[in-house]
């Protein structure tokens, strides 16, 4: 449905205007940046080919073409003009790094504005944002896979020698709320300011 991918009405707005939208709007949660004029060009020639066969085909075709970019598919990171030898991220790069870090996703709305704002230039800026992020339950949802995959945690819900011999004493429901322990308690550990090394291997809880 063009509408339900562009958020756009082109029976009102326009079609182009509506593609205008999407190749701005996606294309930058897609690359995680904003879009050169070079690449809007690019790809609003795209949706014109596309076009010549519908409105949606048009709209088909640019995101296939964002899907497959390699601005897409890779995070690169280029920095800023170097100064002395050496370059700083971007403000896209550090919302990129710091939304994969605390959510393993692209960066929301709020992180790409916070960008176009210059409020990631600072120290200052970050820290409020990996707060906010902190916060959010996509947060809990990353640190726990991130811990239950570097535990190989989820391997106790292939079953074990246990099982075999005394299948009653270790159930799928045993082996499942053995692993959403371990994501519960990273979650619950960095909330309250004990994600450290030594915190995480010798906490009673």
């Amino acid at each position: 449905d063009p509408a339900k991918l562009t958020n756009c009405n082109s029976a009102t707005t326009g079609e182009d205007a509506c593609a205008a939208k999407f190749i701005k709007d996606f294309g930058a949660r897609a690359y995680r940046r904003e879009l050169t004029s070079a690449e809007v060009a690019l790809l609003t020639d795209t949706y014109k080919l596309g076009k010549a066969d519908g409105y949606a085909q048009g709209l088909r075709l640019v995101l296939q073409s964002i899907l497959q970019s390699p601005n897409f598919l890779y995070l690169a990171e280029f920095g800023a003009a170097p100064m002395k030898g050496v370059a700083k991220l971007t403000s896209s790069e550090i919302a990129s790094r710091l939304s994969y870090m605390l959510w393993n996703t692209t960066p929301d709305a709020q992180l790409l504005a916070a960008v176009k704002a210059g409020e990631l230039d600072t120290a200052e800026g970050i820290q409020k944002h990996a707060k906010r992020m902190m916060g959010d339950a996509r947060f809990s949802d990353a640190i726990g896979e991130f811990f239950t995959q570097l535990f190989h945690a989820n391997k106790l819900t292939k079953g074990t020698t246990v099982q075999k011999k005394d299948p009653g004493a270790f159930t799928a429901e045993i082996r499942q709320a053995m692993v959403n322990e371990v994501k519960s308690f990273v979650a619950y550990a960095t909330a309250n300011g004990q994600a450290n090394i030594k915190a995480l291997f010798t906490s009673p809880l």
